[in-house]
């Protein structure tokens, strides 16, 4: 029921039910009637029905959002829970290639283009990493410079992504840059005929500064002579440019240029190119590293050969020894590193190993430079810096003088001229041949026999008559080793003689006790360092050396091991001591200085020792000896081999790989070789020559 009417002409009322509190709206509205009356009308409606799809509406519009909200939190939460793992893998990633742990697996994707580019610059970080340190491991490790230069262009072409390239080395004579190495990324290393190219026109280049200089290429690939065709560029890229980086030592000194080849549609980018400046850096200290290395080396075996050629020619009876013994020792450590099967199956030599034989067998005998020469060179019982014979045969010849004089007295004095003409023919007769027969005991050629000592015995009891004192124009040496000085007035002497100043005595310090314990050594010293005495030197039983001297010419060995146990030799020559001084041993422990056995020897020293012997027993230049001929050294060796004096198996290898018949065509004169290999090889099947 309207209570109030309108005031205006129109009106709108929400209306509430008393009854039931229902809403209504009401809307009324002024009608103008004929006559000027004036009449309302009304509207009624309840609100309910009225606004009951704009409520529905309304629900489901909320529904529809509220929904819609909760599915973009959930889809919001999953791609975050997704981009988010790829971010923590991502983060492991990046934490492992900080600790330089780096992953073979492939790095995760993802559909965000900033995260799939974070990815990609990390993997590209990882593999420059990786490229750096295989380089700086292969600088580190690898001795071949060759093979130095491959890796790093290999590694330098890969990282960035190039068609090829190639090194290019100066030398120090030569106004040439000459190729080192050529590498194409799809076919590896090409060979390179001694390629060369001006240096001048390169180091113009260079002249302002430093930095790499980057030069586009036309299309036949040509520059400075050089064909870059072979490293297969991609005829498809707009831009192949050439980067020439100079290579400069710790003294600012040109050693060299690296060349790489870059595919693009532009031109290399600054940082590409600061890379390669900075890799290249590194590889010129290499070079200049590798080429010091080089020519220490050269330095250390020229000093060595120069060891072993001045102990050659000191002596020219043992010239050649220092270079024919590295020749088949060399030899037989290669023979036994191509055998497959046998005793060598399992030796396999490294260039580590070649060094070492190579010094130590340079440096077997460097101990001789301490060996008296007349030492050596003993040919005769008597020798010292001369052959003493000529005094003894001066006494002889006095011998003979006095008897003609003492004949003559008689004759003047009365005596018979004829008997006594026969006497002094008979005592000469006799002085000759015991003269003779002295001389030949100074040969030394055949063992001394016992009724050889007692003759020469008797022949020593002869006196002759000195009437000079002695002791004139000796040093002071000489005078000290004198026990008395003899008067001036006559006196007899002894044909032969072993007086006291024949004994000359070892000094003190020249055998270290503490020392050789130290080393090893068990070669007892005699007590004298020589003895002179005439009837000691002459009843030598069997060649020409006395004890004395047996132990000068031994002690080269320790001689040997003192001069190289002293040197501060690096680890890569460790063994060279080992090697040089085992080649006077026995297999059965009998030998010198050491006296160690087969199982303490190493392979290589028993190859020298077999070495140092085939030497000596065909050397054609010995004053003790001719050289034997093929087939007796062999004989004589087989011997040794069988009574435990040298290895067995070594010398079967000297016979099997034909080292020996090479060795003999080379070194031996053609009158040694009387056997050829097919002889050598019957030799080793029925254990001796026919």
């Amino acid at each position: 029921m309207i209570r109030t009417p309108p005031s205006s002409s129109s009106y709108s009322q929400r209306y509430d039910e008393d009854d039931a509190k229902r809403q209504w709206l009401v809307a009324t509205m002024p009608l103008h009637l004929e006559g000027g009356a004036l009449a309302w009308l009304a509207l009624l409606s309840p609100a309910d029905e009225l606004l009951k799809p704009a409520i529905n509406l309304r629900t489901s519009i909320l529904t529809v959002s509220l929904s819609c909200l909760v599915l973009a939190i959930v889809l919001s939460y999953y791609l975050a829970k997704r981009i988010a793992r790829r971010l923590v893998a991502l983060t492991a990633r990046t934490e492992a290639i900080r600790r330089f742990e780096f992953a073979d697996t492939p790095p995760p994707q993802s559909p965000v283009r900033e995260i799939q580019s974070l990815i990609e610059t990390i993997q590209t970080l990882q593999k420059t990493l990786q490229s750096f340190l295989r380089i700086s491991q292969r600088l580190g490790s690898e001795q071949d410079l060759p093979k130095l230069l491959l890796g790093t262009l290999e590694e330098t072409t890969r990282t960035m992504n190039a068609a090829g390239g190639a090194v290019f080395l100066a030398a120090d004579s030569c106004n040439e840059l000459q190729m080192s190495l050529l590498y194409s990324a799809e076919s590896g290393a090409i060979a390179c005929r001694e390629k060369s190219i001006p240096l001048s026109g390169v180091m113009c280049l260079f002249s302002q500064s430093r930095s790499s200089v980057i030069i586009r290429l036309n299309e036949d690939y040509r520059w400075n002579g050089l064909d870059l065709n072979k490293l297969k560029v991609d005829p498809l890229a707009k831009c192949v440019s050439m980067v020439l980086s100079p290579l400069f030592n710790h003294d600012e000194k040109f050693v060299g240029l690296h060349l790489l080849v870059l595919e693009g549609d532009e031109s290399p980018h600054p940082a590409r190119i600061a890379f390669i400046e900075a890799l290249c850096g590194t590889v010129a200290i290499a070079i200049d590293h590798h080429r010091l290395l080089e020519g220490q080396r050269a330095l250390v075996d020229g000093i060595i050969k120069l060891i072993g050629e001045a102990i050659d020619a000191k002596n020219p009876h043992t010239s050649g020894h220092c270079k024919r013994v590295p020749a088949i020792t060399k030899a037989l450590a290669e023979a036994a590193n191509d055998e497959s099967e046998g005793p060598f199956k399992n030796y396999h030599l490294t260039d580590l190993e070649r060094e070492q034989i190579h010094v130590a067998s340079w440096l077997h005998d460097c101990g001789k430079v301490t060996t008296p020469e007349y030492v050596i060179d003993k040919s005769t019982k008597l020798q010292t810096l001369y052959n003493r014979i000529h005094e003894i045969r001066m006494r002889f010849e006095v011998l003979k003088r006095d008897a003609e004089i003492l004949s003559l007295q008689k004759q003047l004095a009365g005596g018979d001229p004829e008997l006594l003409k026969n006497e002094l023919s008979r005592q000469c007769v006799e002085l000759d041949q015991e003269f003779e027969f002295v001389a030949s005991c100074n040969m030394g050629g055949e063992v001394v026999r016992p009724e050889d000592l007692e003759r020469l015995r008797c022949i020593a009891r002869r006196t002759w008559i000195r009437t000079m004192d002695d002791s004139l124009g000796l040093s002071w040496e000489e005078r000290a080793r004198k026990k008395s000085i003899s008067p001036v007035a006559a006196s007899k002497e002894y044909l032969l003689d072993d007086k006291p100043e024949h004994l000359i005595e070892r000094h003190a310090e020249s055998v270290d006790p503490t020392l050789y314990t130290n080393l090893g050594i068990k070669m007892p010293a005699p007590k004298y360092r020589l003895n002179l005495g005439e009837i000691y030197n002459l009843s030598i039983g069997r060649g020409t050396l006395t004890a004395e001297e047996r132990y000068l010419v031994n002690d080269h060995i320790v001689q040997t091991i003192i001069m190289l146990d002293s040197l501060p030799l690096p680890s890569n020559l460790k063994r060279v001591p080992e090697i040089a001084t085992g080649h006077h041993e026995k297999m059965d422990g009998s030998g010198y200085p050491k006296m160690l056995n087969k199982n303490e020897l190493s392979i290589e020293a028993r190859m020298m020792a077999i070495a140092d012997i085939f030497e000596a027993l065909t050397a054609a230049d010995r004053p003790y000896k001719t050289g034997k001929k093929l087939s007796e050294t062999l004989t004589i060796m087989k011997k040794m081999a069988d009574t435990g004096h040298i290895d067995p198996d070594i010398f079967q290898l000297l016979l099997r790989s034909g080292i020996c018949f090479k060795y003999a065509q080379e070194f031996m004169h053609p009158s040694q070789l009387d056997v050829d290999q097919g002889g050598i090889q019957a030799f080793i099947q029925q254990e001796e020559f026919a």
